[in-house]
């Protein structure tokens, strides 16, 4: 039975750092990876850089949009809620 571990990346900015630690797990048998796209990766305004990670060979097994409307503290405090209902 493989092992299941989950990778959430909410941009680009953390893509990055993740794709060496992504490689790896999917070089192992053992292993088996899953990744959450969220906020930025799934807004047009951002590059829809969802579709880097598949187009890369990560599979994506879950997208949650919570990305703010704008960068006023506001839109920044419902972004923050809607991601903590949607990750409960």
């Amino acid at each position: 039975m493989k092992r299941r571990i989950g990778a959430v990346s909410v941009a680009r900015s953390d893509y990055g750092l993740y794709t060496p630690v992504f490689d790896e797990i999917m070089a192992r048998p053992g292993l088996e990876l899953g990744v959450v796209a969220a906020a930025a990766h799934l807004s047009p305004r951002f590059g829809h850089t969802v579709d880097q990670i598949v187009a890369d060979g990560y599979p994506v097994v879950e997208k949650l949009d919570f990305t703010p409307e704008d960068d006023s503290p506001a839109a920044i405090a419902q972004a923050s809620g809607r991601a903590t209902e949607l990750f409960a």
